[in-house]
């Protein structure tokens, strides 16, 4: 099972999980690409695509598993709060039950909360990088490993007047789009432009409708959201940062 891909320089590491007990269809392969007898009908040895592709087979370590920007990678015995992507595999509770326990025993506080996907769950996780690299069969849980991100839900909670406490902060250090920087076409449900964040990116003369009657102001509120995504992406990042954005 493919689990976390990287890129650097020009090489690829490609991480895999291989079941218990099914490492011999790997070394079966290499043994393939060997043997001149099981060449292909062009002469080719089989196999050949897979095997010449790797320079390097080794026990995947905690690093392996990082896919986060690799300067986030916190020191051998620095706390941070993980974003550990755990694999489904067959018996997801299983697999989710057997790292909450096993976490435990290695003093790491996960949340109790978790998000599913089809072939992911993720959760957060307390504790340190020496803490998650001393069991493999911890490891052998997890597909990737990210570090937590601040969620929106900081803001979301707040009353008006604190989101806007925080808009007008972020205003001060806000370096407008250049005029000639891309440009993105939103169809939506109209878009209020008049929003403190979106004001200085949208002129009233590049908001139109199909039908010349409508009104170009957001009726459903969607428009207005998407406009923010596109402009800003995850808004909780400007939000958070004390530099210019």
């Amino acid at each position: 099972e493919l689990l976390a891909v990287q890129k650097r320089g020009d090489k690829t590491f490609a991480t895999v999980f291989v079941p218990e007990g099914k490492l011999d269809i790997l070394t079966r392969k290499i043994a393939d690409y060997l043997d001149p007898g099981k060449n292909t009908i062009k002469g080719k040895p089989r196999n050949k695509v897979l095997v010449e592709s790797i320079s390097e087979i080794q026990k995947a370590a905690l690093e392996a598993l990082w896919t986060d920007d690799r300067e986030e990678l916190p020191t051998d015995d620095q706390p941070i709060w993980w974003e550990v992507w755990l694999r489904a595999g067959d018996e997801r509770q299983a697999i989710i039950d057997f790292f909450r326990e096993h976490a435990t025993r290695l003093q790491l506080t996960a949340s109790h909360e978790e998000i599913r996907f089809p072939d992911r769950t993720v959760l957060a996780v307390n504790g340190s990088k020496t803490q998650m690299s001393r069991s493999v069969k911890l490891l052998n849980c997890i597909a990737e490993l990210r570090k937590a991100k601040e969620t929106a839900d900081f803001f979301t909670t707040m009353d008006a007047g604190e989101q806007s406490e925080w808009i007008d902060e972020t205003l001060e250090r806000l370096v407008s789009a250049s005029a000639d920087s891309p440009v993105v076409c939103i169809l939506d449900t109209g878009v209020n432009n008049e929003h403190p964040l979106l004001l200085s990116s949208l002129t009233a003369e590049d908001m139109h409708t199909y039908d010349p009657n409508w009104n170009v102001a957001d009726h459903d509120g969607h428009g207005t959201e998407m406009a923010g995504i596109a402009l800003y992406g995850d808004l909780t990042e400007f939000l958070t940062q004390t530099g210019q954005v």
